[in-house]
Parts: structure tokens; sequence; C-alpha cells
């Protein structure tokens, strides 16, 4: 790690990481689990900042622009093992540094790269241009956003993307009722701990109709956090700032910065998609009209219940990859956990007529939107042949010459099934001479072959 220490910071913001790494992470316990966040894999990256054209093992340079505790850092150096490709994390918590690298020990990982600095440090450390830059819940907890952002943008290089997550104003409300509460309860010489042990007490008498109850599902692991990090975090940050998206679109662009995609942590696009909330012909042909923007800012209003905005950005225009008899349909890192969720479909679909449609929810977590899957005459044939290896130009001639349709049926059928699959976020394409990436089986796997030796 990096001697250097941090120049530009806000002082209570450093000694809170510092006495209260976040999130909370146990070292020891590192390996009995992997999670990701599958559109930050390198197959959801693969797809959307690449066209799925670009093998992101080989050359490629991360920064994670306030690493935490390590989780991202864990993310690539798992999925980068053995490549040429560099990773590199800073974070202004020296606390927060050891433990991402405990935790990377433990894995018996070794390529990532730490730095103890701030974002605002960071052009001038030396560390030159970056493919992806990750930046995940930090930028809303500098005093001056704009200018993290701006220092970030000067190391991304020219077809680079970044990865941002900050907080979203409407998902947050009764945060801000509990943070202004505290405010309000809390004098200036209480410890940390203190209000910490002030804000359980509350928590654990909250009136029945406080907000925070009716959204305690989107803040219960933070709060659940045994080291009162999480809380802190939550309810105690002194500066924490949120967006709407008409507002990170002006923040972006602000930066000379176009916003590329916006999704959810486990899910996809449609959070920001207004169809997903109400099909009304009346409503769905006023939502036609709107542009791209307009149609994300209506969504963000229409769910009312964002309360983290992911998105990409980037300095030029990037293309999703397409679909293409030279691509490979793969499920994301992830999906493996909640393959028996796609089961049922199966089997509702097997019973189905032509033309109907099937739903249910594809993954366990609340802000999951359904999945809505036709049956066609091919689709139970094609949902069996996903297999992340053969191209769909294969797929499509096998079935073509196992049901003797033509392989037009079959490709109208097969580009169907992925544009549903799509919506869901739960494939993604990548060209057929780019092997397959890791999956979270794969990194488990790897780990606990490792612990045995």
């Amino acid at each position: 790690m990096s001697q250097t220490a941090p120049l530009h910071y806000k002082t209570d913001v450093r000694e809170q990481y510092e006495e209260l790494p976040y999130p909370y992470r146990d070292p020891e316990k590192e390996g009995d689990s992997f999670m990701s966040c599958d559109p930050i894999s390198l197959t959801g990256l693969c797809h959307t900042g690449w066209a799925g054209m670009r093998d992101l093992r080989k050359g490629v340079r991360i920064l994670i622009a306030g690493c935490g505790t390590g989780d991202a850092a864990v993310l690539y150096g798992e999925e980068l093992l053995g490549t040429d490709s560099e990773i590199i994390a800073l974070d202004l918590s020296s606390k927060s540094i050891e433990i991402a690298q405990a935790r990377l020990k433990k894995r018996g990982l070794s390529n990532v790269t730490f730095h103890h600095i701030s974002i605002l440090d960071a052009p001038d450390a030396g560390l030159g241009e970056f493919d992806l830059i990750d930046c995940s819940g930090v930028l809303h907890h500098l005093p001056d956003p704009d200018a993290g952002l701006a220092a970030l943008a000067k190391m991304l290089k020219a077809d680079g993307m970044m990865s941002i997550m900050v907080y979203a104003q409407y998902g947050r409300y009764s945060v801000y009722l509990v943070q202004e509460l505290m405010r309000k309860l809390m004098h200036a010489n209480m410890t940390r701990q203190e209000k910490i042990e002030l804000t359980q007490s509350f928590l654990n008498n909250v009136p029945e109709g406080h907000w925070i109850t009716v959204n305690n599902s989107l803040f219960l692991e933070d709060i659940r956090f045994p080291d009162g990090s999480g809380l802190y975090d939550l309810f105690l940050h002194s500066t924490d700032r949120a967006y709407t998206v008409p507002q990170i679109y002006d923040w972006v662009e602000g930066a000379g910065l176009m916003i590329h995609q916006f999704y959810s942590s486990m899910a996809d696009e449609s959070l920001y998609t207004p169809e997903s909330y109400n099909s009304d012909p009346k409503l769905t042909a006023i939502f036609k009209e709107k542009s791209t923007r307009e149609r994300q800012e209506i969504a963000e209003l229409m769910n009312g219940n964002i309360a983290r905005h992911f998105f990409s950005a980037s300095k030029e225009p990037k293309i999703l990859a397409q679909f293409a008899d030279d691509m490979v349909i793969t499920y994301g890192p992830m999906q493996w956990l909640f393959t028996h969720l796609l089961a049922p479909f199966i089997s509702a679909l097997e019973g189905a007529q032509l033309g109907d449609r099937v739903s249910g929810n594809p993954r366990p977590f609340d802000l999951s939107p359904p999945l809505h899957i036709t049956k066609t005459r091919h689709v139970i044939a094609l949902m069996h042949a996903i297999d992340g290896k053969r191209s769909i130009g294969t797929i499509i001639a096998d079935i073509a010459k196992a049901s003797g349709d033509t392989p037009e049926q079959v490709r109208r059928d097969f580009e169907l099934l992925y544009n549903e699959y799509r919506a869901r976020q739960i494939v993604f394409l990548r060209h057929e001479s780019i092997p397959p990436y890791k999956t979270g089986r794969d990194i488990i796997a790897r780990m606990k072959a490792h612990q045995t030796k």
C-alpha cells in the first residue's frame, strides 16, 4: 500500500471511516460466499461498455475510487486473477484498506494495489488513465461531489467507462427524517458510540407509521451490522447528499461525460422504464413520446422508492452488445444462485398456449421486477440451449435441424426470448471469440481449493 497520506478530505468523514470502516466485513469469514453485482461484473461490463467485443482480461486497467473494506477489490481481484490486467484501489481510510487487504490475503489474491489517498488527490498521484473506474457510494459523501467527479473524469480513457452509485433522493426520505431527528437529539460532546446507541434506542421503539418502518427492508443490512458502522453511515453521517435523475444528468454532463445506462444493483434498467409501473394505453402512448431522459425521470417518480442510483457514464457514446449469430448468450455470474427460480417458467410454458405470457420473479429480492416470457414454438428448447458456450447462430441451426422449422422462425423466437431476458438483465452477450468469464460458482470453487491447500 502506498504510504502517502490523503491531502484533500473532510476531517470528520475520514475519522468516521477510520473508527467505523464501512461496510462491515470480517476477513476471517472471507470465502464463505461470493456476491457480485452482475452489471459491473466482467460479463456485464463487456456487454454494456464494449458491445460484447472486448476481452476485459487482457490489459484492462481498473480504478476502484473509494474501495472501503474491499467488496469491489475482491470482485475484480477474483475475476482478473492470473491476467495481465491492473487493479488499483484507493481510499482515505487506512483502517478500511487494512480490512480490504486482509480479505484479499485470506483469498490468496495479490493483484490489487492500494493507495491511501482521496479521490481528489488521485489525478496528481501519477496513476495514469483507466478503462474502468468503479466508484460506489463515495461521491455523495464529498463536500464537493462536482470536484470529485471531475477528478475521476480526468483519469478516464477516451473509450473508458465509469460505474457509479450515489444516493437517490426519493427512496431515502425515511433516512433523512431520522437524520434530522438525531441532529435535534444529540449534543456536541457525544461519542460515536453514544450516537449509535441513541439512534438504536429510537429504532427499537419507532412508531408504527413512521416512514423508516415502511422502507425498512431497504436498509436492514446496514442497520444490522454488529459494529454499528452501517447505522452510523445511514443515519449519522456528517456529509450526505442525494440526487434525482435530472440532477444526475446535469451533474454528469457538467463533468464532460454522458450517461450510458441506469440500472439497479440486483435488477436492471426496468426500474427506470415507466411501462414497468403502468401499462394503461393512455399513459403508454405518452411514455412513447418522451426522450430516454424524460422516461427515466418519469419512472423514478412513478416508483418513488429507489434509494440508490446505479449508472454508467463515459466520454464517448457506448453501444450495447447486439443480438447476432456470432454472439454468445450467457447468464450473469450471480444468476447461477437463482437458476432454480427459472425452472417454474419452463413448467408454466409447457402448459401455456402459443402467445401466452408467463410471469414470475427471477430473483428473490424486493426490488426485482417480474420476468415475463412469451410462449413460442421454440421457447422451451431455447431456454434449455443457453449454455454460455455455443453461439446464437449455432443454437439456431441446431434447433432448426431438430424441429424441421426454418432458421428464420427459430431466430424470431430466440430474439424475443433474449429481449425478455435482457429486460431483467438476466443474460449478457459476448462475441464467440471471447472465452467465458468466471461465474460466482467458479470463484467459490477456486476459493475452496485455496483454503484446502
